[in-house]
């Protein structure tokens, strides 16, 4: 093998690891992935449990 070629070879694996580099940092400034997914979404109502009396339990 020829040294160009293998200096030819070595740029153009050099370049793409680069701009992979480049398209991964780009796709994490614009967001990436969401924060939330289909597994967070919660099925049931929110509401706060009912307050507990002072005192004594019953019982």
């Amino acid at each position: 093998m020829r040294l160009e070629k293998q200096n030819r070879r070595s740029c153009i694996a050099l370049l793409i690891g680069l701009a992979a580099l480049i398209g991964l940092i780009i796709w994490m400034a614009l967001g990436g992935l969401p924060r939330e997914s289909v597994g967070d979404d919660v099925k049931g109502d929110l509401q706060a449990p009912a307050p507990r009396t002072a005192g004594r339990p019953t019982g």
